[in-house]
């Protein structure tokens, strides 16, 4: 379960944006605008990534 912040992440933002910049005809000329968006989010996706990963690592007690 500790990868599924960062798969949720993955899929409710980073997907669409990928999706979207797919569809541009001419992907360079909204390039900027596509970062200011993308960035964060895959930011956000690796911190989240790592957290569970290093949740991971927490020795569990029955």
């Amino acid at each position: 379960m500790a990868y599924l912040p960062g798969w949720a992440s993955t899929m409710a933002v980073n997907v669409p944006l990928n999706n979207r910049l797919a569809r541009w005809r001419q992907p360079e000329r909204q390039w900027h605008s596509f970062q200011r968006s993308w960035i964060p989010a895959n930011h956000l996706r690796a911190a989240l990534s790592i957290g569970g990963a290093a949740g991971l690592l927490i020795p569990q007690h029955p």
